[in-house]
């Protein structure tokens, strides 16, 4: 039977960051129980329409945003168990869910392990550390530049949210970082890289800003210099390359 890859959309957010073109609501985390109940019923519908009368194989489970950190350990288990009521989960290698340094916290993270090792134990090759996996919101290390792009987080949030996932024994974790933002430029780059590097994340994701229109960043006329954009991506390509971190075909 195929493997397939769950991805599941948590579309709350506290608000829009001005580059963000994704689908997501800000100050609404009063629906996300209603959410979570209407997502069990999308779930349904389309087994049923598509007349799977079998639980679907999963073997990847991937839950972004908006912002997944929002969710509250109670929902965080909600979200789980609605995934094992409909979904084979014996096959899972890798669980990722997306997470704000601002929204992390000891009491989410450690039940998010909890869920992740209900589906290890059904698997004596694994364990939590080699399935679960945190895609780490950073964007920046610099504080003027996350407050230009409308990010909730500071740099001491950064530093507390790995402090917790090194205390719960969080070992795989990657950074996502953006390159080409308002008022930055290359030696924002090399702070970037130089404490990204420091903290030995397994997966480094660098984006160049695409400014789309509709967001915040586009109605105020933005648009990178793309002779910058593209110093910094060889910057960017060459102390990765430095530090063995392979790019992914």
């Amino acid at each position: 039977m195929k493997k397939l890859g769950l991805y599941i959309h948590i579309p709350f957010c506290k608000s829009k960051c001005n580059y963000c073109d994704f689908y997501s609501v800000s100050d609404k985390e009063d629906f996300i129980f209603q959410y979570l109940d209407s997502l069990e019923h999308e779930i349904v519908n389309f087994l049923s329409s598509s007349r799977i009368t079998y639980f679907p194989v999963i073997s990847t489970i991937y839950i972004g945003g908006g912002t997944p950190s929002l969710l509250q350990p109670k929902q965080i288990k909600k979200l789980f168990n609605i995934i094992e009521r409909h979904f084979d989960i014996t096959q899972v290698e890798e669980v990722t869910m997306e997470v704000n340094p601002e929204s992390v916290s000891e009491e989410k993270i450690s039940v998010l392990k909890d869920c992740i090792n209900k589906i290890v134990s059904l698997r004596k090759d694994f364990k939590v550390t080699d399935v679960l996996r945190l895609s780490i919101g950073i964007q920046s290390f610099d504080t003027e530049i996350l407050k230009s792009i409308g990010r909730n987080h500071t740099i001491e949030n950064i530093y507390t949210a790995l402090q917790i996932l090194t205390k719960l024994g969080i070992i795989n974790y990657s950074f996502d970082l953006i390159f080409g933002l308002p008022n930055q430029n290359i030696k924002h780059i090399e702070t970037d890289l130089f404490l990204t590097l420091q903290q030995k994340p397994k997966h480094i994701s660098y984006y160049a800003l695409s400014v789309e229109e509709g967001t915040k960043l586009y109605n105020s006329g933005y648009v990178p210099n793309q002779e910058l954009q593209f110093m910094m991506y060889e910057l960017i390509v060459s102390t990765l390359l430095e530090n063995k971190y392979v790019r992914a075909p």
